[in-house]
């Protein structure tokens, strides 16, 4: 028996995929969304380079990115993505600015639980193999000081 058997790692992809498209159609929704959410707080790899290709479309000096077509495009070219997914992606989704933020704090959420996730598996990791208790303290306390 395995102890993984039965746990779900909290990801939400519906609202990464959600503050992706948000992004991609609008940069004030982008902006929101970077008050609140970092990349590496995307689980989905396609979706951090997505959300990582929105900030560089920001960056860009050149060409207006004021059509969506032009961004979806764009935003593609930079996260490597496929723009028929991207495209699928943003078809599937209603966007608006506000939901960006509503979106961002859902992911932030799921982060945290995975960091929770984390710290415990390391706590019965460490017990698991013998560890002696006054090595496990410390884990504990992080335990006891994470943000809840």
């Amino acid at each position: 028996m395995t102890v993984a058997e039965g746990l779900k790692i909290p990801v939400d992809e519906e609202a990464e995929a959600g503050l992706v498209a948000c992004c991609v159609d609008s940069h004030v929704a982008f902006l929101l969304a970077a008050s609140r959410v970092q990349s590496d707080d995307f689980y989905v790899p396609r979706h951090r380079r997505l959300f990582d290709a929105c900030a560089s479309l920001g960056r860009l000096d050149g060409p207006s990115w004021d059509t969506r077509n032009e961004r979806v495009v764009e935003a593609a070219r930079i996260a490597g993505v496929a723009e028929k997914e991207l495209r699928k992606m943003l078809d599937e989704r209603t966007t608006s600015d506000d939901k960006a933020g509503r979106l961002a704090a859902r992911i932030v959420d799921a982060r945290r639980r995975r960091d929770l996730m984390s710290l415990t598996a390391r706590v019965y990791n460490a017990v698991a193999v013998g560890a002696r208790l006054d090595e496990v303290e410390p884990l504990l306390d992080q335990l006891r000081t994470f943000p809840c």
